[in-house]
């Protein structure tokens, strides 16, 4: 009787442990990263799938010589006094032994007596201006100076030089020349802009266009 006793109570202790391990399953934890991770139960650990296979990195074996980086190739430069004049069997010898023609010097004599060259000082008229009536002092183009303040205008709203290139062929502004304009045209007035930029911010004109061009933005 006892020892049927023993093994009721052994059987109930086991149940009771049963029933308590299906109630509330051990956890396991996954180490921290950045964030606390949640407990995930141990019966879920079998759902988890498989890891994808991951290539394996071999060292290399000692000795092995490791890769070099490409080497540049280096650009060889000489100078030669010419004795003769240039020929065409020449040029083409050069050209054959990997050589070409990147700078060109003339030279000539001049008489002893000659006059030496005068200085120019001349200059072109610039943009937005013309030579007056009475040829003694420049004044303003009215086309080429409307030009320059649609420039401004255009550079003042982040436009591109080609938006600001067609703007200007789209209104019928040309250039100098007379040809339409191009973005590497309106590159080469940024100097005249910066240059009369300070007269025509200060003007009571690029006042009034100012208050329309803030109501358009």
């Amino acid at each position: 009787m006892a020892i049927a006793k023993q093994a009721q109570r052994v059987v109930k202790i086991r149940f009771l442990f049963l029933a308590n391990l299906n109630r509330h399953p051990p956890l396991v934890y996954a180490p921290p990263r950045r964030k606390m991770l949640q407990a995930v139960p141990r019966t879920n650990i079998d759902q988890v799938p498989p890891a994808r296979d991951l290539k394996e990195f071999t060292a290399p074996a000692a000795g092995t010589p490791l890769a070099q980086p490409p080497i540049m190739p280096r650009v060889e430069r000489i100078r030669e006094v010419l004795a003769a004049p240039l020929t065409d069997s020449y040029i083409a010898k050069k050209s054959g032994d990997g050589w070409k023609p990147v700078v060109v010097v003339w030279e000539r004599e001049v008489a002893g007596d000659a006059p030496p060259q005068p200085a120019n000082i001349a200059q072109e008229v610039p943009y937005g201006l013309k030579i007056s009536e009475d040829c003694l002092a420049l004044e303003q183009d009215i086309q080429e100076k409307e030009a320059l303040v649609v420039m401004l205008e255009m550079i003042i709203q982040d436009k591109p030089l080609t938006e600001i290139a067609e703007s200007l062929n789209q209104r019928g502004f040309r250039t100098r020349h007379n040809t339409t304009w191009t973005p590497g045209m309106v590159f080469d007035m940024l100097p005249r802009l910066i240059e009369v930029g300070p007269r025509v911010f200060t003007s009571e004109e690029w006042v009034v266009r100012r208050g329309r061009l803030m109501n358009v933005v």
